[in-house]
């Protein structure tokens, strides 16, 4: 099983590919509760600031159904005009 350390750095790595297309997206993270209580709160807060520089808001939901050994990515990307796309 991944290492909290290492499901984060995916986490990271996805948020820098995606660059540019944050801006103004909501973007929900979504560990597993045992992975969620593994992770250090400044590797937390790492991955939300990443997310806010990048234009995003952040919402951590803590799934029992998500992958024990991955953190979750689902994004709401808004159109021009406002709309969820």
């Amino acid at each position: 099983m991944a290492s909290p350390e290492t499901a984060l750095l995916k986490a990271y790595r996805e948020l820098v590919r995606l660059g540019e297309r944050l801006r103004g997206a909501q973007v929900r993270l979504t560990p597993h509760p045992d992975l969620a209580a593994g992770l250090h709160t400044e590797a937390r807060e790492g991955l939300t600031q990443l997310a806010h520089l990048l234009g995003a808001r952040v919402e951590w939901i803590e799934r029992p159904d998500a992958p024990r050994q991955a953190v979750g990515l689902e994004l709401d990307v808004l159109d021009q005009d406002g709309a969820s796309a």
